[in-house]
């Protein structure tokens, strides 16, 4: 302000009112610092001015002076620390809950050491192969329970079992169903051979059952296929469940996911594949073969062969 004039209407709010009004300080002039005047000596000189300015020094308390402005500052900055605290307290508590529960499924730090790092790849894949066994046999464990998507593992495996072959075990089926007595009668006579009119052969009936038993071969394998599909899958979401880590980033974007082991997950699950497709094979050709070997059956009563066949058998 020049000399002779005052800011007392401005102090009032009477010019331009403000919602936090106004306080009039007097900082030290160029001249003052140039003559290095300290910010104490500054100040009371300030408290001097005013308690001697003519106008000034009749104004209420407040309304002037840098003590004055420190003072308001300080109750406005209070006011506002506390109305905006509980947020900032809520919102800390929220950050550290959500970091908390990223590490926990983060999970462990990785080892450092060479020796330590196969170590926890022995135990991972332990942990998969012990809990894929689980899922199969139906056994459950409270310290680490299934997946509920997995949880029906046994009885659904089981199930596929039980409904095998389930056409041909009803009360209504009969292994000559299909057949005419024309066409019974026309097998006895081309498998007749020498043998006495009447008495049919084994001959014929092998014939009439060759049909029926090609009939297996194909429910069979489609079940194979089933299954092989179903521990592939099941294997692929325990794989995922144990070493898959989800971490949510919300933001305008779309939703990202972050994997923390997607190298061993892939890994993991090639091998399983392809170990499953290799037993799959070998079973393949096992169902193949056990079907082959009822349609090639030999019948007799020689006692010469059966006895040795009886004691491979029970080899």
């Amino acid at each position: 302000m020049d000399k002779g004039t005052n800011a007392k209407r401005m102090l009032y709010g009477q010019d331009i009112p403000l919602r936090l009004g106004y306080v009039g300080v007097k900082g030290r002039s160029q001249l003052d610092i140039i003559n290095r005047v300290s910010v104490k000596e500054g100040l009371e000189m300030e408290k001097h001015f005013f308690a001697s300015h003519p106008v000034y020094s009749t104004l209420p308390p407040g309304f002037v002076g840098t003590e004055a402005l420190v003072q308001k500052l300080m109750k406005i900055f209070y006011h506002h620390i506390k109305a905006i605290m509980p947020d900032i307290y809520q919102e800390v508590i929220t950050k550290i809950t959500e970091c908390e529960e990223r590490l926990e499924d983060l999970g462990t730090p990785l080892p450092a050491d060479e020796s330590e790092k196969y170590n926890f790849l022995f135990k991972t894949v332990t942990k998969f192969c012990e809990a894929f066994k689980d899922q199969l046999t139906g056994r459950y464990d409270l310290k680490s329970p299934p997946d509920a998507s997995l949880a029906a593992s046994s009885a659904t495996v089981r199930q596929m079992f039980n409904e095998l072959y389930t056409e041909f075990t009803g009360k209504k089926f009969h292994a000559t169903m299909i057949y005419s007595d024309q066409d019974i009668e026309r097998a006895v006579k081309l498998h007749e051979g020498d043998n006495l009119s009447g008495f049919p052969t084994v001959d014929a009936f092998l014939f009439l059952l060759g049909p029926q038993l090609e009939r297996i071969k194909e429910p069979a394998l489609d079940l194979l296929a089933s299954v092989h599909s179903f521990l592939e899958e099941t294997a692929t979401r325990i794989i995922n469940s144990q070493l898959q880590r989800y971490s949510l980033i919300l933001s305008v974007k779309p939703l990202k996911i972050s994997v923390r082991f997607p190298k061993l997950i892939s890994e993991l699950i090639d091998m399983v594949t392809r170990y499953l497709d290799k037993e799959r094979q070998f079973t393949k050709k096992l169902v193949v073969n056990i079907i082959d070997a009822e349609l090639g059956y030999l019948f007799t009563n020689d006692s010469e062969y059966l006895k040795p066949r009886q004691t491979v058998m029970t080899v």
